[in-house]
């Protein structure tokens, strides 16, 4: 029992004395609290990187000067870390405004390119715009026409006005359907609706030819009697749906774009197959532009128009030439 009291008792004086000598210590010892080195080369390690990673802990083997060197350290890392994270920012900074340059081009080029786009319909719709002005300023013009001429023509002056306009307006028609003349053989029988004042008619019969014409002008139809050529007085383009069917080896239809609405251009493809003879030729002139073309090269070949050829002249006029097929 009093073994186990001195033991006891000895366990207290230890305990006071590490006390004591814990109050004792004035400072802490250079690298306390951190863990200890495992060598050289960990130490050589520390002292390689400390200024490239922040988290490596800061270490000193010199009792004296150690403290020293790490403060140092730790002052130099702070600096340099605070100043790479500012060049990081402004690096940021850079990339940012670069990018959003690049943003505002890709915008600006967007808004010229729809700015253009709508500037060219624009263009586009005005020019239509004026086109039918100009078309319904010609009309009235005409219509206007028409009114003052009645009384000079009869019943049929306005048909009669629009027909001496066309062949003022139109040019030599002749000039332009003298390669297909050659293709009616003497003696053909050829009807040319709209012949104007006979100039195509002329060409005809000085090949031999038997042509003749329909126009609704009575001053055009003196002109042609005034060449020696013969033409009716009649309504264009309906006198064609009266002519005998399969009585005729050509039809001429001349100044079709400014004779015939284009919705009446079926009914004239049809009514000229009808009074053809199988192997016939059909010879349409006046189709301006490619449109027009492409609409009357497409009737002629639903009526079983055959071998059709066209051909443009230097005045954007388009001349088909076709040949009636057999009866179906």
């Amino acid at each position: 029992m009093s073994s186990r009291i001195d033991e006891i008792v000895k366990a207290i004086r230890r305990e006071i004395e590490l006390e004591e000598r814990r109050d004792s210590q004035a400072a802490p010892q250079p690298g306390e609290g951190l863990p200890p080195l495992r060598g050289r080369a960990e130490l050589a390690y520390l002292n390689a990187h400390w200024l490239l990673n922040p988290d490596l802990p800061l270490h000193s083997h010199r009792p004296v000067v150690g403290p020293l060197i790490v403060a140092a350290k730790t002052f130099v890392r702070r600096l340099v870390f605070a100043s790479s994270r500012r060049s990081h920012l402004l690096r940021e900074s850079l990339r940012v405004a670069n990018m959003l340059a690049e943003r505002s081009d890709r915008l600006q080029e967007e808004l010229n390119a729809r700015t253009r786009g709508v500037a060219e319909r624009n263009d586009v719709f005005l020019a239509a715009f004026d086109l039918r002005l100009e078309a319904l300023e010609a009309s009235e013009q005409l219509r206007t026409a028409a009114a003052f001429g009645a009384a000079e023509h009869g019943p049929e002056g306005e048909a009669a006005l629009v027909a001496e306009a066309a062949v003022e307006l139109a040019g030599a028609v002749w000039q332009r359907v003298e390669p297909f003349l050659e293709r009616f053989p003497a003696g053909a029988r050829v009807l040319e609706v709209g012949c104007g004042n006979g100039e195509v008619l002329e060409h005809l019969v000085a090949k031999g030819v038997s042509a003749t014409g329909i126009e609704a002008s009575p001053l055009l139809v003196a002109t042609c009697a005034a060449r020696r050529v013969s033409a009716q007085l009649g309504a264009v383009p309906e006198s064609l749906g009266a002519i005998a069917g399969e009585s005729l080896d050509g039809v001429i239809v001349s100044r079709l774009g400014d004779r015939v609405a284009p919705a009446r251009w079926p009914w004239v493809v049809a009514a000229a197959w009808r009074a053809l003879r199988p192997g016939g030729a059909i010879l349409l002139e006046g189709a301006r532009e490619a449109r027009p073309r492409d609409f009357l090269r497409w009737l002629l070949a639903r009526q079983r128009f055959h071998d059709v050829e066209v051909r443009a002249s230097g005045e954007g006029d388009h001349v088909l030439f076709a040949r009636r097929g057999e009866a179906a």
